[in-house]
């Protein structure tokens, strides 16, 4: 009976996160489009006062800047907030997954007197220590360090949680951290291969559509707009149900051609 609550308030937690994290994400999505909007109209002033100058216009690229500094904070503000959802989300998958199947109840008839006798030990039950809590602490440290910007060490955490325990259901995630502990460091380069590696060894992990879209932009970053185009494509062939992806890519190629 214990163990149904357990999946029962996991399952509505994990429902609940997972609509958080969607809102969230749509909320990314909205002021991702508003930045690249106004950076796309800060061009253009920025062009015409090349052309024509003017203290006017130097106060209009002013507060544009100002404007664009506010969104793209608050856009890391939300960016923070969905790997904190999806770092909780990871954490209750593994207690869905980890969670003993219902048993029927058992309970052993009164003995002689009216006492029931006490249950023995079950033999082999884990006493504390196991690889999967010991993969999720060390996966919960590593999430903690790079959540507070320490991307160089939460990258070597997240490694170990490969190396150590590599059939966790964690793996997959650590992984595609790893990318982003790179591509935060904005070691671009090497954020490909990571994003490259979770494509390859971890197809069904829910961060593998992420992983194509942070190699896109790993790309565009790096400024070769051949292979980001090429990317953002492949998005769209593999993910055609993805709107928000979709949409995302389709701005992203949008700006690039």
């Amino acid at each position: 009976m214990h163990t149904r609550a357990v999946l029962s308030r996991s399952s509505l937690v994990l429902a609940g996160l997972f609509l958080a994290g969607c809102a969230t994400s749509v909320d990314m999505s909205d002021l991702r489009a508003r930045v690249d909007n106004d950076e796309s109209r800060l061009h253009k002033l920025q062009s015409q006062l090349g052309s024509s100058g003017g203290d006017q216009l130097n106060s209009q690229i002013a507060d544009m800047e100002a404007r664009l500094d506010r969104q793209k904070a608050r856009l890391e503000s939300l960016r923070g907030r969905l790997d904190t959802i999806d770092h909780r989300i990871d954490q209750l998958r593994g207690q869905i997954a980890s969670a003993p199947a219902p048993q029927p109840s058992t309970q052993p008839a009164p003995a002689p007197g009216g006492t029931t006798p006490l249950a023995a030990p079950v033999p082999g039950a884990p006493q504390g220590g196991s690889p999967g809590e010991n993969a999720k602490s060390i996966y919960s440290q590593a999430m903690r360090d790079y959540q507070s910007g320490h991307f160089t060490l939460a990258q070597k955490e997240f490694a170990e949680v490969i190396s150590r325990y590599p059939s966790s259901y964690l793996a997959g995630s650590a992984q595609f951290w790893i990318g982003q502990s790179l591509f935060y460091s904005k070691n671009y380069k090497d954020a490909i291969d990571a994003y490259n590696q979770l494509i390859q060894k971890y197809p069904e992990s829910g961060k593998k559509a992420d992983a194509f879209y942070k190699r896109a932009m790993s790309y565009e970053l790096m400024g070769d707009k051949t292979q980001a185009i090429h990317y953002y494509k492949k998005i769209l062939e593999v993910f055609p149900a993805e709107n928000d992806l979709d949409e995302k890519a389709k701005r992203r190629i949008k700006n690039l051609e």
